[in-house]
């Protein structure tokens, strides 16, 4: 997904050139804090604390889908335990 739809989705993709020319991708996003954010333009706090929270939501449902699932362990385990 882009960065600009990414901020667009959240009702901040008037942003979207202040990221770019700033060169922030999506894999700087986990870096940012509220203070860089007001120093690319980012002024209302509200808008800033949006951001980070969809920061954050961001990175939880990535690691989420990096980790095996607790029921694919679990499978697993039972498999082993049958095995002679």
């Amino acid at each position: 997904m882009d960065l600009g739809d990414w901020l667009q989705k959240f009702g901040l993709g008037q942003y979207a050139q202040r990221f770019a020319e700033n060169e922030i991708g999506l894999a700087v996003l986990p870096d940012l804090t509220h203070r860089n954010l007001k120093e690319i333009g980012m002024s209302a706090p509200s808008h800033r604390r949006l951001l980070l929270r969809a920061i954050a939501a961001r990175g939880s449902v990535e690691n989420d889908a990096a980790k095996p699932s607790a029921t694919h362990g679990q499978r697993n385990q039972q498999i082993s335990r049958r095995r002679p």
